[in-house]
């Protein structure tokens, strides 16, 4: 077999990583525990690298997906857990796979609306738009300009885009 090099094989690691992660479906660590979270399994300056094309942040943000909907498969029958991913833009290190436990902090944690952060809803299917991708049909998509604002500097904003069992 050839060897793989460089962002072949580093890509080829992150899929390999994160389906890892959703082999098995998560359960709480302790009662009570309202939500399970999974960062992104692979080296920040390789998904945030500025010079990285389009075509290999699409393909990381294409495992991601596949991955919410692996998770969304292994989702044992009678739970009432929600399986999503936020896919955060352009920062893609910063990306995770969430499953909520608790309907009632999943009905809060939309709810960004403070003075050093707040989510403002948009309408449009960004991943389509922007990465011409389609979530499988069983998903639901939805995208929130994110500022934050912090003493002595300039507000930072960055695209959310959640895509699971939002419904």
């Amino acid at each position: 077999m050839r060897k793989i090099r460089g962002r072949r094989r580093q890509l080829h690691g992150f899929r390999n990583r994160l389906l890892a992660t959703t082999s098995h479906y998560p359960e709480p660590d302790q009662e009570g525990e309202d939500y399970w979270h999974a960062h992104m399994p692979t080296a920040q300056a390789f998904l945030d690298y500025s010079n990285q094309p389009t075509r290999l942040r699409r393909q990381c943000v294409e495992i991601l997906l596949q991955a919410t909907h692996r998770l969304v498969q292994r989702q044992l029958a009678g739970h009432t857990s929600r399986v999503t991913c936020c896919i955060n833009w352009p920062h893609l290190w910063d990306s995770q796979l969430i499953v909520f436990f608790s309907e009632a902090y999943f009905g809060q944690f939309f709810s960004r609306n403070g003075p050093w952060q707040t989510w403002e809803k948009q309408e449009s299917p960004w991943l389509e738009s922007t990465l011409d991708l389609v979530p499988p049909p069983s998903l639901q998509e939805q995208v929130y300009l994110e500022t934050i604002r912090e003493a002595g500097s300039l507000p930072y904003q960055e695209t959310l885009i959640f895509v699971g069992q939002l419904d």
